[in-house]
């Protein structure tokens, strides 16, 4: 009997699946990813119903000293923290004048300070750290208009709906290696929160995990909740999340974990690594099972314990 039902709940499933790909690489050429959309890892040989099982899982990967494969943090001392902040200060003297940075350099308590997370996040690499410094600002106003100057966390103090969203999390511990552990909760773009309030709930959440020194020398891990459903997935949101993550904001990124994924969705994530580029988009680790099974796969990322699992997942690791 199963062998004549097997045949005939794929038949079945068939259809669907592929009205739900469909759907997603739509997606890819509306959010502008070139031809069909469709990612590279794809083929036109590939039958849909196989998509939920190509996507490379976490104990896929070698253990290793530095999992996440990031340049190692430099050694400081107040030599070369004088040395770079003047080789900051004067690379963006030379820069074409901003308004926004000339504003946030007259304006903003925090600016002076920032500085040093920008060439922590860029490994001192003074151009890339300048260049992330000014466009940083020209986000920031994007974002928060006339607010943009003020500090961000007496902000987030004052703005009830990014901060009652819970849209991003910062959880009440790090990891082994002083990372902070994030949680991005895509559920609630369900939700009737606004794109906006869901963007600056993630500024807040970073600014609010690199008051760490660890944080702005190690970076951030990011759990990641997927959606419940596709048709809740906001794509120009996604894309605004992930290019502050990546482009914008001072953060290091170690990786992104997902926690039991539905099957259907690996058209979405194929599209959410394609968006975070070549080499963030290799830093997303897929696990799916039971909590022992999960476990299992994140210990080899120093995560492997209940504590440092998140409780929304059936871990004791809490969020503030």
């Amino acid at each position: 009997m199963i062998p004549v039902i097997c045949p005939l709940l794929l038949l079945l499933l068939r259809p669907m699946q592929a009205q739900i790909l469909g759907a997603e690489l739509d997606m890819g050429e509306r959010l502008g990813l070139g031809g069909s959309g469709t990612p590279p890892s794809w083929s036109k040989k590939v039958d849909p119903l196989q998509l939920a099982f190509i996507w490379r899982r976490a104990d896929d990967f070698e253990d290793n000293n530095n999992v996440y494969m990031q340049i190692p943090s430099q050694n400081e001392d107040d030599e070369l923290l004088r040395a770079k902040l003047k080789e900051f200060d004067a690379a963006l003297g030379e820069r074409p004048k901003s308004q926004n940075v000339s504003k946030a350099m007259s304006e903003c308590p925090e600016y002076s300070a920032l500085k040093l997370v920008f060439l922590r996040c860029e490994v001192f690499n003074v151009e890339a750290a300048v260049r992330r410094f000014v466009d940083y600002w020209e986000k920031r106003v994007e974002i928060f208009g006339k607010q943009a100057f003020l500090p961000l966390l007496s902000l987030a103090n004052n703005n009830s709906e990014a901060t009652e969203c819970k849209y991003t999390r910062v959880a009440e511990r790090c990891d082994e290696a002083g990372r902070a552990i994030l949680l991005i909760d895509y559920h609630k773009e369900g939700s009737d929160f606004s794109d906006s309030s869901l963007l600056q709930s993630a500024w807040f959440t970073i600014h609010q995990a690199l008051r760490e020194e660890s944080v702005q020398k190690k970076g951030v891990v990011v759990y990641v909740r997927c959606l419940k459903s596709i048709r809740d997935w906001r794509m120009h949101l996604c894309k605004d999340v992930i290019h502050s993550l990546t482009g914008i904001l001072p953060v290091r990124l170690a990786g992104f974990h997902l926690i039991n994924p539905p099957p259907l969705h690996a058209g979405v994530i194929s599209l959410f690594k394609k968006m975070m580029g070549r080499e963030m988009g290799r830093r997303v680790y897929i696990h799916s099972g039971s909590v022992d099974e999960n476990l299992m796969s994140l210990s080899k990322f120093g995560l492997g314990r209940v504590e440092m699992y998140p409780s929304i997942f059936g871990g004791q690791l809490g969020f503030e």
